[in-house]
């Protein structure tokens, strides 16, 4: 009886020692977990932890570069740890240059980059691009902007119907990897118009051989002519837009015109990209930033005060446009090598 309360004793301590192990163990794990969520949290609390780079695939002075630098401040304005946005311009090789960056860059939200579409789509569908953009991940839509069709005043082109009856329309355009290339010649394909493509450094190059009489038209949003138009530089010839722009009421619209399937190839997106694989908590902070700086106040005066457009949307708009634009082109491809 003595052995046995003995041996009762003995397995009632070895129990003991077993559950004080046990509650060791699991406050261990325990403690491992809450260090690992803490870790995470820190991280992603930490971000940005360096200034963020902003990649302009074009040259100083032009539309999508004045969108990043009004932009920038902003974004500075609503991301944590007062982080600098910086730009950097890196043109070449109609935008390949620097989306191969963005692409390559390391994938931790530090290195953004602004998109062109649908034009970037372009080298990618003829298999040129150092980039995917189906792979990027979309902070948000800066801007839609629509376009104008206009004419040289030596050309004497007022209207449409004049361009299909012409036997040759020379038309001046950055590249056909830009939107107003790429939808000067979709529109041209459309519109049944006999077109010469004539290749320019930059919009602000055609538009001057348009002025000269070089090229007979240009087709380029309305913020880049409106200008030209208003001192008589250029003739208007019509919108891509379902209705009249309230600017010039007298304008026709592609779609009264009987075209409304243009206007979607035909519109420009300025849009902000991270690398692929960027980690889903930075990009939330990234787009909560964009989101507010694009509906900040000043920053809405300050475009309009640019004459620019302001429609931003939300980086699902983003994705479904870049995924929409993809589509749209696909059965392009012919005509795009032809050029």
């Amino acid at each position: 009886m003595k052995n046995q309360l003995m041996w009762g004793r003995k397995i009632t301590f070895l129990g003991v020692i077993c559950l004080v192990l046990s509650l060791l163990v699991a406050c261990g794990s325990n403690k491992g977990a809450t260090g690992s969520a803490n870790d995470s949290n820190e991280s992603a609390d930490n971000f940005p932890e360096q200034e963020i780079t902003i990649i302009v695939p074009y040259s100083a002075g032009g539309g999508f570069d004045l969108a990043a630098r009004m932009l920038a401040p902003y974004l500075e304005k609503y991301l944590p740890n007062d982080t600098s946005v910086i730009i950097e311009n890196v043109a070449g090789g109609n935008g390949n240059i620097g989306l191969g960056e963005l692409t390559r860059a390391n994938p931790d939200g530090h290195t953004l980059g602004l998109i062109n579409l649908p034009g970037h789509f372009t080298q990618q569908i003829l298999g040129d691009a150092s980039y995917d953009l189906t792979e990027f991940e979309y902070v948000g839509n800066i801007t839609r902007t629509d376009y104008i069709a206009a004419a040289s005043p030596s050309s004497n082109y007022t209207e449409l119907s004049q361009l299909q009856n012409a036997d040759e329309v020379r038309a001046g355009i950055t590249n056909i990897s830009s939107t107003d290339g790429l939808g000067l010649v979709v529109a041209a394909n459309h519109l049944d118009v006999n077109l010469r493509t004539i290749n320019h450094p930059g919009s602000t190059e055609a538009i001057l051989a348009a002025i000269r009489g070089d090229v007979d038209i240009v087709q380029l949003p309305v913020e880049s002519l409106k200008n030209y138009i208003d001192t008589g530089d250029l003739v208007p010839l019509w919108s891509y837009t379902s209705e009249r722009l309230e600017e010039y009421p007298d304008l026709p619209s592609i779609a009264e015109l009987g075209y409304e399937e243009l206007i979607d190839l035909v519109s420009l997106y300025r849009v902000i990209a991270a690398t692929p694989n960027t980690p889903e908590e930075r990009l939330s902070i990234l787009r909560d930033a964009f989101e507010k700086a694009v509906n900040d106040e000043e920053y809405i005066e300050q475009v309009l005060a640019a004459g620019a457009t302001w429609n931003p949307s939300n980086y699902e708009d983003a994705t479904n446009i870049a995924e929409a634009s993809l589509e749209m082109l696909l059965p392009y491809e012919e005509l795009m090598r032809s050029e």
